[in-house]
């Protein structure tokens, strides 16, 4: 088991992170491919219950010549029925696959998934999303009533610059306001804890250091992100110098055939940036709650005791 258990600055927090991601690559990248493609399954069906609701709710507007009551069921139903469901369902599975992943090397153990795990984490982790969302209500509320008054639209065309100022604070003051759910999942997963609890014990790891655990996962979204952009737009630059080369040889049919090729390389390639950055969001949070928890609780000491579960 490895020794060097103790509370982390920033950067150390970012290398911890990349290192145990090093330490089970292989793994994180297969997960990712699965749940993907549990994702692509899901979103099949989804698209399916998609067309049908809105034809069905396009119908009911007809019928009662209520175009705009129809418009607003359709979008409920789509919200509400097919994408949240969806998205934290996929959610739920990715983080944890990652954080069960993260755990295991972050004990100093051999990474390995226990399958058999991953239903009841999934559970936890749907109940704390679920919390999460009931949480963030007012943020709904406040957006569905200035997209029904139609506000936005007549600052668009008036006052453009104060509509980005508005919208610039919204998002801010939401990311600051998410920030108290930032170790939800987390918990979930390592804590058994789930729905309301969940929140309630990411706070209680964050309150004290509220302001700088923001800071910090602004400069990983930051970090991730810049890494994300800069692979695919190499990615995308490398595609549009292919496409100029076999512009300039001219070479009919053949040309065409590679042009084909270079896209379909271009697409996995891109494919696979995306799933090499995804698990590092859910380690990088394991990571930050394994910190949080050193510094307040002392867990480096139960780790040399050994007394923690493998």
């Amino acid at each position: 088991m490895a020794t060097d258990f103790f509370p982390m600055t920033t950067a150390e927090l970012m290398d911890r992170t990349i290192d145990i991601y090093k330490k089970s690559f292989g793994k994180h990248i297969a997960f990712a491919s699965i749940a993907g493609v549990v994702y692509a399954i899901v979103a099949f069906f989804a698209t399916i219950f998609l067309v049908l609701g809105a034809t069905f709710f396009t119908n009911l507007s007809v019928q009662f010549s209520d175009t705009a009551t129809g418009a607003f069921l359709s979008a409920m139903f789509i919200w509400v029925v097919i994408i949240l469901p969806m998205f934290f369902l996929w959610l739920s599975l990715s983080s944890a696959g990652h954080i069960l992943l993260s755990r295991q090397s972050f004990y100093g153990h051999r990474a390995r998934l226990a399958v058999g795990q991953l239903p009841r984490v999934v559970g936890r982790i749907l109940g704390a999303l679920v919390a999460i969302a009931i949480a963030c209500m007012p943020f709904v509320v406040f957006l569905s009533l200035t997209a029904a008054s139609q506000i936005s639209e007549y600052l668009l065309y008036d006052y453009p610059w104060v509509l980005l100022i508005s919208s610039v604070l919204f998002v801010a003051c939401f990311a600051i306001y998410t920030n108290i759910f930032s170790l939800s999942i987390a918990v979930a997963v390592c804590e058994n804890k789930t729905f309301v609890s969940a929140v309630l014990r990411s706070w209680d790891l964050i309150k004290g250091e509220f302001w700088k655990i923001a800071g910090v996962r602004l400069l990983w979204f930051i970090s991730v992100l810049v890494i994300l952009v800069s692979g695919i737009g190499a990615l995308g630059l490398i595609n549009v110098l292919v496409v100029f080369l076999l512009g300039l040889a001219n070479l009919g049919d053949i040309g065409m055939v590679l042009a084909g090729i270079n896209y379909l390389i271009t697409g996995v390639g891109t494919l696979a940036i995306v799933l090499a950055i995804l698990p590092l969001d859910g380690i990088f949070h394991a990571t930050l709650y394994y910190n949080q928890r050193i510094k307040k609780e002392g867990l480096d000491i139960e780790i040399r005791l050994g007394r923690l579960p493998s």
